[in-house]
């Protein structure tokens, strides 16, 4: 069996290729989520300023409208931006 072959790659290298990923996979993502219109629960209740306790009561009083996939739940920024409409108003 051969020896395997060693690199030497100057760290300055390594560090400035780990930072450029970085930044790729940063850009993807907020790509990703900005096109979407769809939150989980805590996404949600960072749009809207409450806690997440607060937006699942929401969410069990029937207040919010959700879909389940799996086990994931997602709302929808519409939902959200209606339910904020109607408590503001009351």
């Amino acid at each position: 069996m051969s020896d395997p072959i060693a690199l030497s790659i100057p760290e300055e290298l390594v560090e400035a290729i780990a930072e450029r990923a970085a930044e790729i996979v940063l850009e993807r993502r907020r790509e990703a989520d900005a096109g979407s219109p769809w939150l989980s629960v805590a996404d949600g209740a960072a749009y809207l300023s409450i806690s997440e306790r607060q937006l699942q009561r929401a969410i069990t009083k029937g207040k919010i409208t959700s879909t389940t996939i799996g086990r994931r739940r997602l709302l929808h920024r519409d939902e959200l931006d209606r339910f904020a409409r109607a408590t503001g108003e009351e």
